[in-house]
Parts: C-alpha cells; structure tokens; sequence
C-alpha cells in the first residue's frame, strides 16, 4: 500500500517533467520598471514585467499615490495586465496590453475615501538597450468605475457612485527598465 501512495504522490512529478522535455529553449527574463512621469504627479509606479515566452508576457504594477497637494489624498493601486507583442523579438517591438485595475485613496481632510476599479487596453512601443535596458511607451482607453464613501462618524456616512470617476479616461505612460534572468 506504501508503494502504490510513493508512486501517486511521484506521478505529477513525472508528468512535469515529460511535458518540459525537449524544450531547452526556455525566454525567461524579467524586468522590473519605474514611471517616471507619474513621479512627477505624486505617484510611485514600480512595474514588474515576467516574460511567458517571446511573445507574452504578465506585467503587474503597484502604485503608492501621495496627492498632498490636492486636497491631502494618498492611497495605492494595483494593475495587472497581459502584454501581447505583434513580433518575436525577444519582448520587444509593438505591444498590445489588456488589464484590471483597482485604486484606493483616502482624503483626511473631507473624511472621505474613494474606490476605483477599472479595465481597458494600451497600445505601446518597447525599445532594449544594451540587452538590459528597456523603454516602453503606450497610451489606450480606460473604463473607470468609481465609489465614493463619506464620513467617519454614524450621522455622516453617505456612499454614492462618484459622477466625474465614472466614465472613459486615457492612460498614458512610459517606463524605464531594466531587464534580468
């Protein structure tokens, strides 16, 4: 009975490795990037890109937002995205990048915070340098879903849809890299 439980628990084992047999020629770099232009809003972007082969990829982003000159709101976001290259140029080339996001930020001053969720598609440009490198451009439509929720206290909570967080907005950006194994 201890054979038959050694030889189940051992099959994925197996499995995995019959299923990467002769696949010697394995893309997997990373690169892990920075936004410079969203700094200079007050917001930190770092950017991790993981390579699936030549052609794909998964970009996740994380975002610390301090808007200290507009009304006192820091917050985060989160974004994740597959990025799609048109050509097999080792992650390089025009790209195409569907993605989710959510954005929290909290105002001390009105006591109020707001919770956005959005999704859309960027069309970009990355460039390597030096085989380490990179820089990236893209710019795409958003679809943005926001709520509003008001008041600390009992009598002040009030939780509306917010009117100018709604709707279809741009995101831009470029980001520099650099690119490891």
């Amino acid at each position: 009975m201890k054979y038959f439980l050694i030889a189940i628990l051992l099959f994925p084992n197996n499995l995995i490795a019959q299923i990467n047999e002769g696949k010697q020629d394995i893309f997997t770099p990373k690169e892990i990037k920075i936004n410079p232009i969203y700094a200079g809003l007050g917001i930190a972007q770092i950017q991790l890109e993981k390579f699936q082969n030549k052609k794909q990829s998964i970009n996740v982003i994380a975002n610390y937002i301090n808007l200290g000159y507009f009304g006192n709101n820091t917050g985060f976001g989160i974004c994740i995205g597959q990025r799609n290259y048109f050509k097999e140029k080792n992650g390089t080339g025009w790209f195409a990048e569907p993605f989710v996001s959510y954005f929290y930020l909290d105002n001390k001053n009105a006591q109020q915070s707001t919770n956005t969720l959005s999704t859309g598609a960027v069309l970009g440009r990355k460039w390597l340098l030096f085989n380490r490198l990179s820089f990236d451009a893209y710019l795409g439509p958003i679809l943005n879903f926001g709520f509003i929720k008001e008041g600390t206290q009992s009598t002040k909570k009030i939780d509306y849809w917010v009117g100018p967080m709604n709707g279809i907005f741009v995101r831009f950006g470029c980001s520099m890299g650099y690119r490891f194994n």
